[in-house]
């Protein structure tokens, strides 16, 4: 994973297409074929399949979840109020 990040960063820091291209590839020959799967799946930047977006749908509730409670905790830990604020031109 160290790798893989190291890679992704360099590739960022190039301009040059063929920069990339080979950057990538060196790193893709070190890999086995489990793994060469996966980092070219997170190379493209959709990680999860067409079919998989039923998925990914899941992951994303469970991730907002997830954080709604963190700050509702972190709203509890610093006692703070929920604020109401007026909209304009809206009577009370």
């Amino acid at each position: 994973m160290r790798r893989f990040a190291y890679v992704a960063n360099a590739v960022a820091a190039r301009s040059g297409k063929l920069e990339k291209i080979a950057l990538i590839a060196e790193y893709f020959r070190e890999l086995d074929d489990g793994d060469l799967h996966a980092a070219a799946r997170f190379f493209t930047g959709n990680p999860f399949a067409a079919r998989d977006a039923d998925l990914r749908s899941k992951l994303q509730r469970a991730l907002e979840r997830a954080l709604a409670a963190e700050l509702e905790l972190e709203r509890l830990r610093t006692n703070l109020k929920p604020r109401v604020v007026p909209i304009a031109g809206r009577a009370h």
